[in-house]
């Protein structure tokens, strides 16, 4: 139940927060060469055509280095109660509860939060001149990483810029990671006014073994700017993060993203959803087969580079996870606990031997916890 969640899960982040107050992390002192100046270096990219198709929908196109990203505006008889989820997904709404997973209780209250946000969302009427590219800002793939097997079905991970959980194949058995969290708050250090966070989930990207990620989620940046953002990447090209347009982010706010990629049509769908603010936005990516890896789906806090060089970690709230799935090839939903997974902690050089900065915990099949090591 989403909102008895939040009740919980909200007082959580309000003491981590009030309790912090000005305390250094632990890795400030031990940590060299992060403390850096954030340059502003934004790509303002122009909207290239908006094509009105056979159904009454509007297609805005941006070409970002010469691949094709698309956002979506539904027709004017579009009814979000009796659209397809694959319609609903495309205009930025979440997709319905599905009735088969859930108890007759749990599906009517997921239904009622369901059609409160239907109900109270402000869909977008268009889309911007320009969205804008934070050319110097990667929430890229995880970096520096050592591991040791802690039972049959969880590793545990060290990696230099993730904290979280992630689910593991040998194939490319998933095509969509879908989770939910409260966006964490932060505490402003002095001393590292330029720490970043974001929070996230994604495919592929697994450190040692992919270069290619599809992810989505929000970022908290230098000075506390909240912004929902997506990227996608691979070993010859990184689009950096790209600014989610509509989507409104406050500390507190119930957030879901969503990432999934169609084999059949090489198209991946990055979907960002502020279930408080009644906000979202959808982009749809062209010819992505190139930066699909369906061996891993992950749910991540990071440290992204600016400039090629790790930002210091935000003093951030724990982050909550909840409903952190996993879709397979085989056409099921699967919970990330209950799969092969990663449990990574964030060190200051990827190895047990580092510094913590940030940890994770699980607490049920589907959630977690993922906090900042004070």
């Amino acid at each position: 139940m989403r909102y008895a969640w939040k009740a919980k899960f909200l007082a959580v982040a309000t003491m981590c927060f009030t309790t912090a107050g000005l305390i250094v992390p632990a890795y400030a002192s031990s940590v060299s060469g992060t403390n850096l100046t954030k340059s502003s270096v934004r790509r303002n990219i122009p909207l290239a055509t908006v094509k009105n198709l056979t159904d009454g929908s509007k297609q805005y196109i941006y070409y970002i280095d010469g691949v094709k990203n698309s956002f979506f505006i539904p027709p004017a008889s579009f009814n979000p109660y009796t659209a397809s989820n694959q319609d609903l997904l495309k205009y930025g709404y979440p997709s319905r509860p599905d009735k088969a997973s859930l108890s007759a209780t749990e599906y009517q209250s997921e239904m009622q939060d369901w059609s409160s946000f239907v109900s109270h969302h402000k869909s977008p009427t268009s889309y911007p001149q320009n969205i804008v590219v934070q050319s110097d800002t990667s929430n890229g793939q995880s970096s520096t990483t050592s591991s040791t097997n802690t039972s049959n079905s969880t590793q545990d991970s060290w990696y230099s810029n993730w904290s979280g959980y992630m689910a593991t194949s040998s194939y490319n058995e998933w095509t969509i990671a879908s989770g939910e969290f409260y966006q964490p708050s932060w505490t402003y250090l002095s001393s590292y006014p330029n720490a970043q966070e974001s929070t996230w989930a994604g495919l592929g990207g697994a450190a040692n073994s992919s270069s290619d990620l599809l992810q989505d989620g929000t970022a908290i940046d230098t000075g506390g700017q909240m912004v929902a953002w997506y990227e996608y990447l691979n070993s010859g090209y990184d689009s950096k993060q790209i600014d989610m347009p509509s989507v409104v982010v406050h500390t507190g706010d119930h957030i879901k993203a969503y990432v999934s990629y169609d084999s059949s049509t090489g198209t991946t769908l990055f979907d960002v959803i502020d279930y408080t603010d009644n906000t979202s936005s959808a982009a749809q990516l062209s010819n992505s087969s190139i930066y699909y890896d369906g061996r891993y789906a992950e749910f991540i806090c990071e440290r992204p580079k600016v400039g090629g060089s790790f930002t210091p970690l935000a003093d951030f709230s724990q982050a909550d996870f909840f409903e952190a799935q996993v879709y397979s090839i085989y056409n099921s939903w699967n919970q990330v606990g209950a799969l092969n997974n990663e449990h990574i902690e964030m060190t200051s050089n990827g190895a047990s031997t580092g510094t913590p900065l940030a940890n994770a915990a699980i607490t049920s099949s589907n959630t977690f916890w993922d906090s900042l090591v004070e």
